[in-house]
């Protein structure tokens, strides 16, 4: 736990003193590794107390892929909105802007889950280009019906978002990958 209220207590040092994007920054990564580390927690919970075996339990192990990966797809749609909504200055965060993230994260996330688990659809998410290009539009789109946009014309918002949610995805799979062998160090 103390993993993750450290760099938490020192984001919000940050943008109390007046480093909102930095403090923002530590925040976020903070909160997708925690989520990522209790993801692989549970599975490894699932896995040696003989309740998740890939053969005898493809249901068990499908739900927490699906699990992890919602996640991730939620608070990659947040953060992206949040930042976007706000042009990067974090001070500005209202209850309003937690409410519309949450609301677009909750929606691209369920929508590209589905697109997951429909075998008739998954296919559009393999592969780099065809992952953002798919990602993107859901997201803008979602972020889209949810709020207007707050500069450029009316979907520019909403397309900034959907690219920089695939992108903080995609950077967050990495520094994880980063993370995990420097702790096995």
């Amino acid at each position: 736990m103390k993993n993750v209220v450290i760099p938490i207590a020192a984001g919000l040092v940050l943008i109390l003193l007046g480093k909102p994007l930095v403090g923002a920054l530590v925040m976020s990564i903070t909160v997708i590794f925690g989520l990522r580390i209790l993801e692989s927690q549970f599975t490894g919970q699932l896995i040696s107390g003989g309740h998740l075996n890939r053969q005898q339990n493809p249901i068990g192990a499908s739900i927490a892929d699906t699990t992890g990966s919602f996640l991730q797809q939620f608070t990659g749609s947040f953060f992206a909105c949040m930042f976007w909504m706000t042009q990067g200055n974090m001070s500005l965060v209202t209850p309003a802007h937690w409410i519309a993230a949450t609301q677009t994260g909750l929606g691209a996330a369920t929508i590209l889950q589905i697109i997951l688990q429909v075998p008739r659809l998954s296919p559009l998410m393999r592969g780099r280009w065809r992952a953002f290009l798919v990602t993107s539009l859901v997201v803008s789109s979602v972020d889209r019906c949810i709020h207007p946009g707050h500069f450029g014309g009316p979907i520019t918002e909403a397309l900034l978002t959907g690219m920089s949610a695939y992108g903080l995805n995609l950077a967050m799979d990495g520094a994880y990958e980063l993370f995990l062998a420097l702790l096995k160090l």
